[in-house]
């Protein structure tokens, strides 16, 4: 019985040391590389998880929306707004045919027409639009990016599979 006990006594003490023996430990190479591992080296110093928080790397955010884009989101606001404006006051709206022949919208067409300049201007003067614009854009760059050279081609904006 005595036995067992000192052998539960000498198996409590060994425990904690070997568990405060495992840990990560930081050291400095020949070329200056600084290195962390599990398995403590001769000239390696035990690292605490302070230390360790502090190096953490951090993602940057999305956020940063470069001040040109800002510019052209709201010229394109601006532009947005007058049209609409403009639509809203004008008694009769002209258009031109790709062979320049002059005419006048019904209005059908005319509310069809108000309808898509109502929509840039909630597109790019709402709360938030440029963020969203910018991150659009971002994502459209990754995947444009991901895509294999030469598998699709783009005609007036629009992706075309040559698939």
């Amino acid at each position: 019985m005595k036995s067992m006990l000192l052998l539960m006594v000498a198996i409590g003490i060994a425990l904690p040391a070997s568990a405060w023996a495992v840990g990560v430990y930081r050291w400095t190479d020949a070329s200056g590389q600084v290195h962390y591992s599990d398995q403590p080296i001769a000239s390696a110093q035990r690292v605490n998880a302070a230390l360790l928080k502090s190096r953490e790397i951090r993602a940057l955010p999305i956020s940063a929306v470069p001040e040109r884009f800002r510019t052209t989101v709201r010229r394109q606001c601006d532009a947005a707004k007058d049209r609409v404006s403009m639509y809203e006051r004008a008694v009769v709206v002209y258009d031109q045919t790709a062979t320049g022949v002059t005419y006048s919208l019904t209005p059908d067409q005319r509310r069809k027409r108000l309808a898509e300049f109502r929509a840039q201007r909630d597109r790019y003067c709402s709360r938030g639009a440029t963020e969203a614009l910018w991150r659009e854009r971002l994502e459209q760059a990754e995947a444009e990016a991901e895509e294999p050279e030469g598998a699709s081609i783009r005609i007036r904006g629009s992706l075309i599979s040559r698939n």
